[in-house]
C-alpha cells in the first residue's frame, strides 16, 4: 500500500439506500475543506468486491423494504445479533477473499473509511494479508437502532452519531476507546447553503404567503410518497409542495400527472437539498437518518410518514422524543399534522426550535480530523488527540 508524500484516503460505500454514499461524500468534502489537497481521496462503491449474495444487496434492498416489509423486518431482527454477524463475517472473509484482495489492489490507500456495514465485514480481514498496517475507520450513520452487522472487531476505530449508537457498539463487543461520538455527518457547507436557500426562496419560485412543505422519500423515493403528496396537494391548505422522489421515476411521473389544488413540484434525485430545505417551512419525510439530521440543521418541524422496519424505528423515537416532530404513518395523519401546525403557529415554532437544538452541522469536520490524525498516527493515540466537538 502506498506511503507517499500525499497520503491517500479511500472512502467506501454501497448504494443500499442513498445514505451511505451521502455519508462518504460529506466526509470527503470535509477532508478537502479542512486540508485542501494534503490528501488524495477516492470515493468507491465497494459492492462488487463482495461475494454472492452480498454483491446483490443494491438490487434486493429497495425491493425488500418497499414490497416485502414483513419479510425484511423478520430478517433484520433475526440477523441483528453477534452470532449471526460472526457467521456472516466468516463467510464473507472466505468466499470473498480473492475479490476483496483484488479490489484493495485496485484501490490502494493509506487508510480506508468504510461507510457501509457489509463492507465493514469484508475489508479489514483482507487487509491483514495485503497491508496489515493500513487502518480501517468505520463511519456509522444510523442514529440508535444500529444493526449488529456494522460492528467488527477488526475495525480500528468507529465514529457514531449518538451516545445511543455508542452504547450499541459496546454491547456488540467494540472497546469504548475505539468509539468516538461525532454526530451524523452531512455536507459541511450544508448550514450555509440552507441560509442561501432561505434568502433566495422567492427567486426559487416559492410564494411568500404560502407554507412550503418539502416531502422526501430518501434516495429511492420509498414508502407512501405518492399517496402522501396527493393528500397534501389535493387539500385546501394554503401550502405549496416540493416532492423529492429520488431515483423513483415512477413516483415522480405519478405526482406530475395527478390533479392538484396546491402548487406541486415533483423532482428526481437532487443535488440542492440544502437550498430546498432553506426554502421550506416544514419537512415531511421517510425516517432516514440523513434526511432527519439535515432537517435538524435547517430547523424544520418534521412529520415522519414512513420508516424502514427495524433499522429506522429508533429514528422515529429520536424525532418525537426531542419534540422536533411527529410520527404520522398515513397520508391522513400527515395532513392532520400539517393542518395542526398551520393552525397553531406557536406549536410549529416550538417544533422548529426543538429540531434546531438537535443539529450538529460540524460532524463531518470532526470525522475528517479523526481520519487525518490516523494517517501515520496509531489509532489509540489519535483518538486521544481528537479536539473537543463543539
Amino acid at each position: 500500500m502506498p506511503n507517499i508524500t500525499q497520503p491517500r484516503i479511500t472512502l467506501l460505500y454501497a448504494d443500499t439506500g442513498g445514505g451511505h454514499r451521502a455519508t462518504a461524500q460529506a466526509v470527503d468534502q470535509a477532508i478537502h475543506q479542512l486540508y485542501g489537497d494534503t490528501y488524495r481521496t477516492e470515493i468507491v462503491n465497494a459492492i462488487h468486491a463482495l461475494p454472492y449474495p452480498y454483491d446483490q444487496a443494491e438490487k434486493v434492498y429497495p425491493v425488500a423494504v418497499s414490497q416485502t416489509r414483513l419479510g425484511y423486518e423478520l430478517f433484520w431482527n433475526a440477523t441483528n445479533n453477534r452470532g449471526s454477524t460472526a457467521a456472516s463475517r466468516f463467510f464473507i472473509e472466505n468466499a470473498g477473499r480473492y475479490r476483496v484482495r483484488r479490489f484493495l489492489q485496485q484501490h490502494p490507500a493509506d487508510i480506508y473509511v468504510s461507510c457501509h456495514p457489509i463492507v465493514n465485514q469484508a475489508i479489514p480481514e483482507a487487509l491483514q494479508e495485503v497491508s496489515p498496517s493500513t487502518p480501517v475507520v468505520g463511519v456509522v450513520s444510523d442514529l440508535s437502532t444500529v444493526h449488529a452487522l456494522f460492528w467488527s472487531p477488526k475495525i480500528a476505530h468507529y465514529t457514531v452519531p449518538t451516545e445511543a449508537a455508542r452504547q450499541r457498539a459496546i454491547q456488540n463487543g467494540v472497546l469504548p476507546e475505539r468509539i468516538t461520538v461525532t454526530g451524523q455527518p452531512v455536507l459541511p457547507n450544508f448550514a450555509a447553503r440552507v441560509q442561501q436557500g432561505r434568502l433566495q426562496r422567492e427567486q426559487m419560485g416559492y410564494a411568500p404567503d404560502k407554507t412550503v412543505v418539502l416531502v422526501m422519500g430518501g434516495g429511492d423515493g420509498m414508502g407512501h410518497l405518492v399517496e402522501t403528496v396527493q393528500a397534501l396537494a389535493q387539500s385546501d391548505l394554503p401550502i405549496q409542495i416540493i416532492a423529492v422522489c429520488g431515483r423513483n421515476e415512477q413516483a415522480r411521473a405519478a405526482i406530475q400527472a395527478m390533479p392538484t389544488v396546491a402548487p406541486t413540484q415533483a423532482l428526481g434525485f437532487c443535488n440542492n437539498i440544502p437550498e430546498l430545505m432553506g426554502a421550506a417551512d416544514l419537512l415531511v419525510t421517510k425516517a432516514g437518518p440523513g434526511s432527519i439530521c439535515e432537517g435538524f440543521i435547517a430547523g424544520l418541524p418534521i412529520a415522519l410518514y414512513d420508516a424502514v422496519p427495524g433499522q429506522e424505528a429508533g429514528n422515529i423515537e429520536w424525532v418525537t422524543q426531542s419534540g422536533a416532530g411527529q410520527w404520522c404513518p398515513s397520508p391522513e395523519l400527515v395532513l392532520d399534522q400539517v393542518r395542526q401546525w398551520l393552525q397553531q403557529p406557536a406549536q410549529m415554532q416550538q417544533a422548529s426550535l426543538a429540531s434546531l437544538a438537535q443539529a450538529q452541522p460540524d460532524a463531518a469536520l470532526h470525522i475528517a480530523r479523526l481520519i487525518a490524525l490516523t494517517v501515520g498516527v496509531p489509532l489509540s493515540e489519535s483518538s486521544r488527540m481528537l479536539p473537543e466537538r463543539a
